[in-house]
């Protein structure tokens, strides 16, 4: 069906295509979100286990490091290293350069009869009754309450004691690292360990303090200070655990901090570094996403503006070809109209010429016999100017409910004497009832020309001069009216070009009134066509929307 619902159908293009545009965009934006969301669930899920993994490095650190045996043991390696080369090598600057390494204050020795036979540097600081030492090679470790600031190894060699004096808080600072040192390789096995299989991918582990690192895993060669770095110093000072996104060794990682005790006092922090590579992984799959599905969804939006584009340029092109056949049409009309207006305009000014010439000649019966046929020509071309007119200007129609039987009944009864005249039977079904929203008068100027011509097309001895008119609905809000004849009918050759201007069959036709009605039909957003066979008559169908429907 030609140019029905045209904007109907353009509007419905338009919503089409925003809605599919909103599809996409919603579309895109999910697709965002769920890769975002999916990182952020790894992400804390890494942050969560850190967390856990850190408590759980601690608790392994805080275990052992309470563990007197190691603490003493450690220490007492030292010591016996000192005593080796006072024994051996006598040695009193070596002696005295690592003592002072090792931050032992003194180291002595008592006889039998408790004098000290030899003391570096200087006096012991506190005097140790040897009865209460024990005779044994073992390392004892003493605290003595005179002397509270002072810790005490003491071993029996060679039929005297050995004493070495440290002080409680350089004790302190020396076994903290050398005890870190041994659980943290411990720790580090335990890591390697279950590392692998339900926490984390650890970069490092590090227990540093303000001076610098303690211990640390065996990948770590050096970390920032404390003191260097803002985000350390206030965790070190608010004692909570914390998290952030940082680089090691170039690659990036997440580091869980959390202050690190140590006998009730807190030197320093515990920190530990976990990769970030299976994130940042996501976060380069989700941006290669991003691109691609941003160079596709785009391309849809793309080609669907230039379809929308094209199609509304394509109908401007129509539209611009039909203005431009209309305004051919009236300037072609113009010249036939020029051409139609010289035959009356002559037939008037011969009349009137003889009028004036002969006039006082002329009886009164031949005067108005001038005068009738004046008129009759001034009548012609009236004919001739309203039906230019009526082409060449914009049909607007006036749309009201209308009852299409009542329509074509009184259509049929203009007809009825004519019809007689050339014995036409005419007959018309149809529904008494069907209501349609369309001009009456322009739609009847239009039935009534297509019944004219239907009745004009029977020649005198065709038996049987049928012509019936018919209309009904269709579902989709279509009224198809059908004029159908058993006339003499046209050609083929002439069926396609009947909307053409000035195409008639019949002598006296100008080609006006298909081409107007043609017009009429398509105000209405409706269509007109015409069936025909020479000889077998000719089917005219009729299509109109409902306008309160559309």
């Amino acid at each position: 069906m030609k140019q029905i619902n045209v904007e109907k159908k353009e509007r419905s293009l338009k919503y089409f295509l925003i809605a599919i545009s909103f599809i996409i965009i919603m579309l895109w934006v999910s697709i965002y979100y769920l890769q975002t969301h999916n990182i952020n669930q790894v992400y804390n899920a890494e942050q969560a286990n850190g967390y856990l993994y850190l408590e759980m490095i601690n608790d392994i650190i805080q275990s052992n490091l309470y563990s007197q045996d190691i603490i003493e043991s450690l220490f007492f390696e030292r010591a016996e290293m000192l005593i080796h080369l006072l024994m051996e090598r006598n040695d009193v600057a070596v002696i005295d350069s690592l003592r002072e390494k090792m931050l032992i204050h003194h180291i002595c020795t008592i006889d039998k009869e408790n004098n000290i036979t030899y003391s570096i540097p200087g006096d012991c600081p506190t005097h140790i009754n040897i009865e209460d030492l024990p005779l044994t090679k073992e390392f004892m470790l003493l605290e003595l309450e005179d002397n509270p600031d002072f810790v005490f190894m003491v071993t029996f060699r060679v039929g005297q004691w050995f004493v070495a004096t440290i002080k409680k808080d350089d004790y302190l600072s020396l076994v903290r690292p050398i005890l870190l040192a041994v659980v943290f390789e411990k720790l580090s096995s335990q890591i390697s360990t279950v590392a692998g299989n339900t926490l984390p991918q650890v970069e490092y582990v590090v227990i540093q303090d303000k001076k610098g690192i303690l211990a640390a895993t065996s990948n770590v060669t050096k970390m920032a200070r404390i003191s260097s770095d803002k985000f350390l110093e206030e965790n070190l000072a608010n004692e909570t655990t914390s998290s952030r996104e940082t680089t090691y060794n170039g690659n990036p990682a997440l580091e869980v901090v959390r202050p690190f005790y140590f006998e009730d006092e807190k030197p320093g922090l515990l920190r530990l570094g976990i990769s970030l590579e299976s994130i940042y992984s996501l976060k380069t799959n989700r941006i290669i996403l991003f691109i691609i599905y941003s160079v596709i969804f785009l391309g849809i939006l793309l080609m669907e503006f230039l379809f929308y584009r094209n199609h509304i340029k394509a109908r401007k092109m129509v539209e611009t070809l039909q203005q431009s056949k209309h305004l051919a049409s009236i300037g072609e009309l113009g010249r036939e109209v020029s051409h139609e207006i010289k035959n009356p305009l002559n037939a008037i000014s011969m009349t009137l010429q003889r009028l004036r010439e002969e006039r006082k000649t002329l009886t009164e019966e031949e005067i108005n016999k001038y005068l009738s046929v004046t008129f009759t020509e001034i009548d012609r071309l009236n004919s001739i100017i309203e039906k230019f007119l009526s082409f060449s200007r914009p049909i607007l129609p006036k749309l009201k409910k209308v009852n299409v039987h009542t329509l074509l009944e009184d259509i049929v009864l203009i007809f009825h004497e004519e019809s007689k005249k050339k014995d036409v039977e005419i007959t018309l079904r149809g529904d008494r009832e069907l209501f349609w929203i369309l001009d009456r008068d322009l739609i009847r100027q239009v039935l009534i020309n297509l019944l004219k011509n239907a009745l004009e097309a029977f020649n005198g001895d065709t038996d049987a001069k049928k012509v019936s008119l018919s209309f009904h609905e269709k579902r989709d809000s279509i009224l198809i009216i059908e004029i159908k004849d058993n006339g003499k009918g046209i050609s083929k050759n002439i069926e396609d070009s009947v909307w053409a201007l000035y195409v008639s069959t019949k002598a006296e036709g100008n080609g006006l009134g298909l081409p107007i009605s043609k017009k009429i039909i398509d105000a209405h957003g409706g269509s007109i066509e015409i069936s025909s066979n020479k000889e077998q008559g000719t089917i005219v169908i009729i299509l109109l929307p409902n306008k309160d429907k559309v």
